[in-house]
């Protein structure tokens, strides 16, 4: 723990003390590593043992030691220190290396099959690779010279482990079998030594770009092997380079039957299928190909967007329908690939095959969302169609989406898209005709005639609102053209009657004043509509229906703003009535007529406030506070009244608190605060009087308490006659 503590405190001290010793290691590990060199093998042996004293961690003078030691075919001492290099550095295929050849000096074959294969394991060098199989097979044909036929066999074995694609070792093996008299065994390792032989002869051909002389030679390697994967794919290639897809498929396809887990063999029959222009198949091919081996995503993309491009050159050359195969086929390859599906729903327009396009384009729409571009192709192909509803309706959001763009593509067909919205109007199919008419306006705001025309049609389908609203936006535009237009076709005195009728009563006053503009004589039949308009108003008033009397006035004054001075005059006669009866001492009926001006003008102000006036005089002090209240929402003339009544309320507090009365002076200060929370002398005299009253009741209670203890000693002194012989005692 101290040791711990030390080296938390000074870590610079460890570093220090580590950097020393890489120091002295230095100078004993590159001496001995010269005399190794030098062959001198005793004194590099006593360096790389000073170098373990100095630090037994010392992987490289281990490593040394052991390599020293083999080199002195002392392969016992050499095995214990390899053995701590690989426990001191577990992944140097090296330390394996020279493990197993110590165990391989012993004889030991069978463990120096498995240090070799760790070694392997680990990635040796290829030439490293080459010289051990180098030596082991010169080792085993040694072995065979003097008639050692089984070792030379299990050396040959460990050969293999190291380069298993040389006919040389195979050829050793067989000719080591043939002499121990094992004619069948040898017959195949000599088989496998012309396999091997033919496999490079046929590689250098192709390498060299001799592919005629590589097919003779991958033929002949089948000859000797019929399931041979390597020849048969190989075989596949070369017919592929040569152009030969039907024979190069064939041979793909033997790959395959040979190893159905092979990667390679399904991509290449793939390649040959798509360059035979099997798509459909090359697609199913490669996907397997794919499952074996993610890594050839990208080429199977690639060959969509070569299909793509194909499809995008015969489009650009009106080629239509050779364009609309290849964007199918491109689909296969890359199904979410938006640009294909456009460019497809644009060829198949294209040919008039509008109801495919729409589908490939509802297609698109779902893939990636709609957007203006793809919504006004979408579009184009509805009114192709003639389904000019869902055509206006899809252009409609095309605008919603990017104005400018809808603008720029709509732009050329205005005068077409004019034309069929007048013949769709003479064809009485308003609400189709609307939505064109809707689309031009957007197209051309300044022009007056649609608006005009749109308010037609409003008119012949009787949503006159509708039609005033765009005769309105046509006579903002132009005043004096859209009133002799309207004046000319003599709907605005019917449109003035149905907007009345319909209760639009503003909308059928500004019909009106157009109408009286253009025809003077127009100004009595405005008069006598609101005539009898504050005829029923009056009526509903004298009923003591305030609420429908309420209702009739704000649409009197809707329809003419005149009206809302008697309003306010009988409004004024009700709250004068209220008045009066307060003073005459009917509290119960002037809150009741109160109430009433209220529900008839809810907004004159002048109502709420007199009701204030009346409850603030009856002590209803908060209820008066929220008259006051609403009265100043409604006029803020009305804010000065709460100071008004503050003063008065602490004026009668301090008058209250003068003759004694603490209570009556406290709440009034409170009402006072209630009204202004921030008035100091309210405030300030309410704690005078709290306290005093507080210290009026302490005495109060002190009194109180002082009787009942005289009572309680009267009590307590009585003479009482007990019921039992001996009462229950207690001690208090």
């Amino acid at each position: 723990m101290k040791k711990n503590k030390q080296s938390q405190k000074n870590p610079q001290t460890n570093s220090q003390k580590h950097s020393n010793q890489k120091k002295r290691l230095s100078q004993p590990v590159n001496l001995a590593i010269e005399y190794y060199k030098a062959q001198k093998y005793d004194k590099a042996l006593d360096y790389f043992d000073r170098a373990i004293g100095i630090a037994t961690s010392c992987v490289q003078a281990y490593k040394g030691k052991a390599d020293t030691l083999y080199a002195l075919q002392r392969y016992e001492e050499a095995i214990p220190c390899y053995q701590r290099a690989i426990q001191l550095q577990p992944d140097n295929a090296y330390y394996y290396l020279g493990l197993g050849d110590c165990l391989y000096a012993l004889k030991r074959y069978n463990e120096a099959k498995k240090l070799y294969q760790k070694a392997l394991r680990y990635a040796l060098d290829n030439r490293v690779c080459y010289a051990k199989w180098a030596n082991l097979v010169n080792a085993g044909q040694e072995l065979h010279k003097v008639g050692e036929y089984e070792e030379a066999l299990t050396v040959y074995e460990l050969a293999l482990l190291f380069n298993n694609e040389s006919s040389r070792t195979y050829t050793a093996i067989g000719n080591a079998y043939y002499e121990r008299g094992m004619y069948k065994e040898a017959y195949e390792a000599h088989r496998q030594a012309k396999i091997r032989r033919f496999s490079r002869q046929a590689k250098d051909l192709f390498e060299k770009g001799e592919y005629e002389e590589a097919i003779s030679a991958y033929q002949k390697l089948i000859e000797l092997d019929s399931i041979n994967t390597a020849a048969y794919l190989k075989l596949g290639e070369v017919y592929a380079v040569l152009k030969r897809y039907e024979e190069a498929l064939q041979y793909f396809g033997k790959a395959i039957q040979c190893d159905p887990k092979n990667a390679y063999a399904y991509r290449g029959k793939g390649e040959a299928l798509f360059e035979l222009e099997r798509y459909e198949e090359a697609n199913s091919v490669y996907k397997e190909a794919i499952k074996l081996n993610s890594t050839f995503k990208q080429e199977y993309k690639a060959k969509g967007n070569i299909l793509l491009a194909e499809g995008q050159h015969c489009l650009r050359h009106c080629q239509y329908q050779k364009a609309v195969t290849y964007f199918d086929f491109a689909l296969l390859f890359l199904p979410h690939n938006a640009g294909i599906f456009r460019e497809k729903a644009a060829s198949l327009f294209q040919l008039g095959f509008y109801e495919k396009a729409l589908d490939t384009y509802d297609s698109l729409i779902k893939l990636s969302g709609s957007n203006a571009r793809d919504g006004l192709s979408r579009g184009d192909i509805l009114y192709a169609l003639k389904r000019y509803k869902e055509a206006f309706a899809t252009y409609e959001q095309a605008f919603q989406t990017d104005s400018k763009m809808a603008k720029t593509h709509l732009s050329p067909k205005k005068q077409a898209l004019a034309a069929l919205a007048n013949e769709l109007r003479q064809q009485q199919s308003y609400e189709i005709a609307l939505l064109a008419y809707q689309l031009l306006m957007r197209l051309d705001k300044s022009n007056i005639h649609y608006l005009l025309t749109e308010g037609d049609i409003f008119y012949e389908l009787k949503s006159y609102l509708k039609a005033y609203l765009a005769y309105k936006k046509a006579i903002f535009l132009n005043p004096v053209f859209a009133h002799n237009y309207l004046y000319k076709k003599q709907v605005l005195p019917k449109l003035a009657q149905e907007l009345l009728a319909k209760k639009y009563y503003k909308d059928a006053r500004e019909v009106y004043d157009i109408l009286i503009k253009l025809n003077p004589a127009s100004q009595e039949e405005y008069r006598l509509a609101g005539m009898s308009l504050i005829k029923k108003a009056k009526n509903f008033y004298k009923l003591k229906r305030y609420e429908d009397a309420k209702r009739a006035f704000s649409y009197a004054i809707e329809f003419d703003p005149q009206f809302a001075k008697i309003y306010k005059a009988l409004t004024d006669k009700l709250i004068s009535m209220g008045k009066e009866l307060f003073v005459e001492g009917d509290t119960e009926r002037a809150f009741s007529t109160s109430d009433n001006a209220i529900q008839f003008n809810p907004t004159y102000a002048v109502a709420h406030y007199e009701k204030g006036n009346i409850l603030f005089i009856v002590k209803s002090y908060f209820s008066a506070y929220e008259a006051y209240l609403k009265a100043a929402q409604l006029d803020k003339t009305y804010q000065q009244i709460f100071q008004e009544k503050v003063t008065e309320l602490v004026k009668g507090g301090n008058k209250a608190h003068q003759e004694g009365d603490l209570q009556t002076a406290f709440d009034l200060y409170e009402y006072a605060l209630y009204f202004d929370p921030k008035n100091i002398h309210a405030y300030n005299a309410k704690i005078r009087v709290h306290q005093e009253l507080r210290k009026k009741e302490n005495t109060q209670q002190g009194s109180k308490q002082i009787q009942e203890l005289t009572e309680h000693k009267n009590i307590l002194e009585e003479p009482r006659e007990w019921l039992c012989e001996q009462p229950f005692r207690y001690e208090w």
